[in-house]
């Protein structure tokens, strides 16, 4: 999964029109959240497939790789136009199955159509004509309608889980969300790693044949759950106002953009220049690992027949008869060099899902940086009470919890262990230098499952609290005057203290308190914008939510208070500021511009780096005589994709760098 998209962080039913009826799952409660998060699995396997097989089948279609590369900008075009278009027309739909479902049905359909059509490209093809080019033209197709198409339900899969639950349960859905995404991974590349014609023959004879049908199926099946299961509200009336044509939302929408850029908080704006590094170095490791493992793969297939037949460099001529002359030893060559691809792909899916389960405990929580603050009205081993905001005991269920936690001596900070992950990737991919066999090539990728999984969760996660806790960009104005005391997390405390007795300010403060849990919940609706542990089950003790809002005030001491926050009375005295989580979608917008941006471009450079150095020495013979000896020697050769490898690994070693100066910052902090 590449391009990101601009989410919408929930539904403003103010400004969307009338909505009637309810929306609700059917069946038990313990399954509202995988039965409403089920098509995600569907999603990734489809992502999986075109991971694992789309640049070697392109590459078996006739295209070159330089072509090849190019074909790939369908991933972030599509990230970057179908989910806000998709998003748009969704809002306004008003049939009397919901906003999302018709569109999340269209989708499904559309997928599984060009999923199948990659799949039997060449039969389809053989309906109309003998001609190659009508084969390749239909293989080409087929990936930019998958993108669009997948990119198109995954957009309206988001809007139907934000629309269906309250805010409270947004992060565990996001959890289960993510959850699915990891064991589609783990399920997709599993199945690309067995013999799939041999398992199951009556679905096709090649391998892409069967997987395409499989994986449509769990799509279909997934998809058609969730809209039996899921009632939505319906749309009666859209929302007043000026109506226009999309061009001129979407204008109107970069225009947005652009202007908030240059205010953009400074941790932010880090973050987003990190991200266009951290996408550099992988995007090509998304699209070109089965290709970088089958050049191998063929590197040691055609030496070791070289070396064999004792065949030298004056009588290479003689394989086309004597080595590799049957198309049938070329397709099981292809077929085996995309195996190996995925199996690596495979483990690597592993290690990451094991990561993602398992690190979230190795993180400092912001409550626990907060023992310097012991003399603010709060000890870090008390619980919080509505009087003074802890109480001196804590319940023996945070007794025996405290006592299983992981030592705090032993754990890091997110922005630290982000930094990790880049040098880590840096170091897998500079190791390409001195990798030349398929083992140690599976070796390097698996570990990269460790980066990826960080990679997925960190950056959002840090983006999530910078957009809570992030000053405006007017809060270094040496003009303003901040008149609360920010040494203390008790924002209710210093109210009874520096103003004056109201009977109000009870309900004022219970009032902040509430907008700031609200912010909070309206962000955390946003799949990009992750926490670092999630409760996944759906059920929360009640110490953990005790412990969840005394973190609310801490993170705000840490890392910044909003000013928004620090608003004194009613009548507009002291300081008033926009609050930045209201520019929670503009942001995440800014940051999907920063993900996106670098997969062009190394889309292009990749297409050169493999014009350069794959020269095409197909010849008029290997057609119908197999690889010929001149492809036998450019594929035991070839080893293009590692210069791609490692300009990306030069990419993540610049964004460790600015990572770890960001991991500084905030530590500091």
């Amino acid at each position: 999964m590449t391009g990101g998209s601009f989410t919408s962080l929930g539904t403003n039913e103010a400004n969307a029109g009338k909505l009637t009826g309810h929306a609700y799952i059917y069946g038990p409660k313990r399954l509202h959240l995988p039965i409403l998060t089920i098509g995600f699995l569907g999603i990734q396997l489809f992502w999986s497939v075109e991971q694992s097989y789309g640049s070697p089948y392109l590459l078996s279609l006739g295209l070159s790789k330089s072509t090849m590369a190019m074909v790939f900008v369908a991933g972030p075009l599509s990230g970057l136009i179908v989910q806000p278009l998709i998003g748009v027309l969704a809002d306004g739909c008003t049939s009397r199955w919901g906003r999302r479902r018709p569109y999340m049905m269209g989708g499904v359909l559309i997928c599984i159509s060009a999923m199948l059509l990659l799949g039997w490209t060449k039969q389809v093809g053989a309906w109309f004509t003998s001609k190659q080019s009508l084969v390749v033209w239909l293989g080409v197709l087929s990936i930019y309608f998958i993108d669009f198409s997948i990119n198109a339900v995954m957009a309206v899969d988001r809007a139907l889980l934000v629309d269906t639950l309250p805010a409270s349960q947004q992060p565990a859905a996001n959890a289960w969300a993510a959850a699915m995404f990891s064991l589609g991974s783990v399920i997709g590349f599993f199945i690309g790693n067995l013999d799939l014609p041999s398992l199951l023959p009556f679905l096709g004879h090649a391998e892409l044949e069967v997987f395409s049908i499989i994986v449509s199926f769990l799509l279909l099946a997934g998809h058609v759950s969730m809209a039996l299961l899921v009632k939505e509200k319906v749309l009666l009336t859209t929302a007043p106002g000026p109506k226009g044509p999309l061009i001129r939302t979407f204008i109107q929408q970069f225009k947005t953009i652009v202007t908030n850029i240059r205010t953009l908080p400074r941790v932010i704006k880090q973050i987003c220049i990190i991200q266009f590094f951290t996408w550099i170095s992988w995007f090509p490791l998304l699209f070109y690992t089965t290709l970088y493992i089958g050049d191998l793969h063929k590197r040691e297939y055609y030496t070791s027949l070289l070396l064999t037949e004792s065949i030298g460099p004056s009588t290479l001529g003689l394989i086309n008869s004597t080595v590799v002359s049957r198309q049938d030893d070329t397709d099981t060559l292809e077929a085996e060099s995309t195996r190996l691809g995925s199996r690596a792909l495979f483990f690597s899916s592993i290690l990451a899902l094991s990561t993602n389960v398992l690190l979230p405990f190795f993180i400092i929580k912001t409550r626990r940086k907060s023992a310097r603050h012991l003399n603010a009205g709060y000890d870090s081993t008390r619980v919080r009470n509505e009087t003074d905001g802890y109480t001196s005991t804590r319940t023996a269920a945070g007794k025996l919890w405290a006592s299983w936690s992981i030592p705090d001596a032993i754990k890091v900070h997110l922005a630290s262990l982000w930094a990790v992950s880049h040098v880590v990737f840096a170091g897998c991919m500079l190791a390409t230098f001195f990798t030349s066999s398929v083992k140690g090539a599976t070796v390097l990728i698996t570990v990269t499952g460790f980066s990826w999984a960080i990679v997925q969760w960190a950056p959002f996660a840090l983006l999530g609290e910078a957009i809570l806790t992030e000053p405006t960009s007017g809060a270094g104005d040496p003009g303003v005057i901040i008149l609360t005391d920010t040494r203390s997390f008790n924002a209710g405390v210093e109210e009874v203290v520096f103003e004056d007795p109201d009977p109000d300010s009870d309900s004022d403060a219970e009032s902040d308190r509430k907008d700031r849990e609200s912010s909070r919940a309206r962000l955390m609706g946003n799949p990009d914008a992750g926490v670092s542990r999630a409760d996944i089950s759906g059920n929360r003790s009640g110490l953990d939510e005790e412990e969840e809002e005394g973190e609310e005030g801490e993170d705000a001491v840490l890392v910044g208070r909003r000013r928004s926050d620090l608003e004194i009375g009613e009548t507009g005295e002291g300081v008033t500021t926009e609050d930045l989580s209201a520019k929670a979608g503009i942001i995440l917008g800014i940051h999907n511009i920063f993900v996106v941006i670098p997969q062009f471009l190394v889309t292009g450079v990749s297409s050169i780096i493999f014009a350069v150095f794959d020269k095409d020495t197909r010849d008029s013979s290997s057609a119908n005589n197999g690889v010929g000896a001149a492809s036998a020697l450019n594929a035991a050769g070839s080893n293009s994709v590692v210069y791609v490898f490692r300009i990306g690994g030069i990419a993540a070693l610049i964004a460790f760098v600015l990572s770890w100066r960001l991991a500084k910052e905030l530590r500091h902090r």
